[in-house]
């Protein structure tokens, strides 16, 4: 599926394009300003509130994430410094064991040659969002993180967790209705 990026996507021309290159089948996202008195398609807020309550939760449970005092993020993406637990490559692969999918991320402390092995994690929530998950449930995923970075709990143990969670949510729900 060929992914499109509009400007201008809630406004009034804006909004048909994005919804004539739904229907062709375009993975859409969507920019606008924060100040923007636009309608953002609904689901967008969605995806945001489920990064920030992730991001609030894997800080709480002891798994640095970058911009806390700013909300910790204003996008669908998490960031996470995962130095103290191997670093981004590392952590992202030993979560995958736990079917805990993320990916490996340059911090700003980062160098151009620490590109392969990076400090950071990324972990969106767009994908989990579709699936109806909400607060409780980016509560449960903080778990499994935590559980695997902090606790030392073995991410083989973990997996049947995050399939359980997963199981539970077999409908995707798409952001534009219109």
């Amino acid at each position: 599926m060929a992914r499109v990026f509009i400007t201008g996507g809630t406004g009034y021309v804006g909004r048909r394009v994005v919804r004539a290159l739904l229907e062709m089948g375009y993975e859409v996202r969507v920019l606008t300003r924060p100040e923007s008195s636009a309608r953002v398609p609904r689901g967008a807020a969605a995806v945001v509130g489920n990064a920030q309550t992730l991001a609030h939760a894997l800080q709480t449970r002891g798994v640095p994430v970058l911009g806390a005092q700013k909300g910790y993020t204003r996008t669908h993406q998490v960031i996470a410094d995962v130095r103290e637990f191997g670093g981004g490559l590392e952590v992202a692969h030993t979560l995958a064991r736990a079917n805990l999918i993320t990916n490996k991320n340059l911090l700003p402390a980062d160098q151009p040659g620490d590109w392969d092995r990076p400090s950071g994690l990324r972990i969106g929530t767009t994908e989990v969002t579709r699936l109806g998950m909400g607060e409780a449930e980016m509560q449960a995923i903080a778990d499994m993180i935590a559980g695997v970075l902090v606790e030392g709990r073995n991410p083989d143990d973990i997996r049947a967790e995050a399939t359980e969670l997963r199981a539970a949510h077999q409908t995707i729900h798409y952001c534009f209705t219109e």
